[in-house]
Formats: structure tokens, C-alpha cells, sequence
């Protein structure tokens, strides 16, 4: 019986041995995959070039990492830019086909530039093997703006950009 003991012990001791540098090797082999850069949604969202008229006015970046605490998918692009020009529809047709989405998904294209409302989209994009969701819109910043007619609107407009791992 006390054989049976001492054996049932080096078993857990040598399991505890092997079993837990193992799984720290794990950690260490899988973790890049799950923490560290932004480069692949960054990549997508550095392929946006706009007039020089749209000025960036808010960027955020959500790296790779175990667990997105913020409440953003991770990794993450979040790009606001404004103007007081707005987009032509051919102009945000040209960004959404740069960024690597099809224009004729476009719900509502003849909206962009000659309504306040605006015109947006949404699509994934398959990036090195990887899978993305972009969201694009344009359009006046606000609700009051909305309720005003598109000629009397004499604000700014803005582009919008999320890009993060589907």
C-alpha cells in the first residue's frame, strides 16, 4: 500500500514537472499570435487617402492582446477625420474600393456629398489569411445637422473608419 502511495506521488510530482514548463512553452509559442501589434489593421487603414481639405482628428489604435478589456475588438483601427468639403460619391466609392470592398455594395451612393445624412458601408476583407470587418461612412457630425437641409448646412463633415478582426 505505501508503494502505491509513494508511486502516485513521483507520478504528480513528475507531471507538475513536465506539465507546467510545457504549458509555459505554450503561452510563449501562442501569445504573438494573440498579443503585440496593430500593423495588419493599420496596413488596411493607411491605404485611405483623402484631400488635403479632411484633417484626422481622432485616431485609436487597439493593439493584439490576450483579452480586449476596453470594450474594442482587438486588434482595432478607429479613424475619425473632418472637412468642411464633403465626399463626393465617386470620391468615397474610389476609398472603398482602395481599402480592398466592393463600391457597388454601396447601399445608397448618390447620397454621398449631396446630403447631410451621408453614405456608409460595411463589408469584411480577407488580409493574409486573416479576417477583417471594415465600416466606412460619411456625413454630417451630428443630429441637428441631419435635420437641417443639405443646401442651408453650411458645417463640417466627417469620414469615419473602423477597422478590426472579425
Amino acid at each position: 500500500m505505501a508503494s502505491r502511495r509513494g508511486l502516485k506521488t513521483v507520478v504528480w510530482v513528475l507531471g507538475l514537472l513536465l506539465g507546467v514548463p510545457a504549458l509555459l512553452l505554450g503561452v510563449l509559442v501562442l501569445s504573438p499570435h494573440f498579443m503585440g501589434g496593430s500593423a495588419d489593421v493599420e496596413e488596411i487603414a493607411d491605404r485611405i487617402e483623402l484631400p488635403a481639405t479632411w484633417v484626422l482628428e481622432n485616431e485609436q489604435v487597439t493593439p493584439r492582446m490576450l483579452g480586449c478589456w476596453d470594450g474594442n475588438a482587438c486588434p482595432s483601427v478607429n479613424r475619425l477625420w473632418e472637412s468642411e468639403t464633403p465626399l463626393s460619391a465617386e470620391e468615397f466609392l474610389a476609398l472603398v474600393e482602395a481599402i480592398g470592398g466592393d463600391p457597388r455594395n454601396v447601399e445608397s451612393p448618390d447620397l454621398c456629398g449631396t446630403q447631410v445624412q451621408g453614405c456608409s458601408t460595411d463589408f469584411r476583407l480577407d488580409h493574409w489569411g486573416e479576417v477583417f470587418w471594415v465600416y466606412l461612412s460619411t456625413g454630417a457630425p451630428n443630429d441637428v445637422a441631419w435635420e437641417t437641409d443639405a443646401a442651408d448646412y453650411d458645417g463640417k463633415y466627417t469620414l469615419g473608419l473602423i477597422v478590426q478582426i472579425a
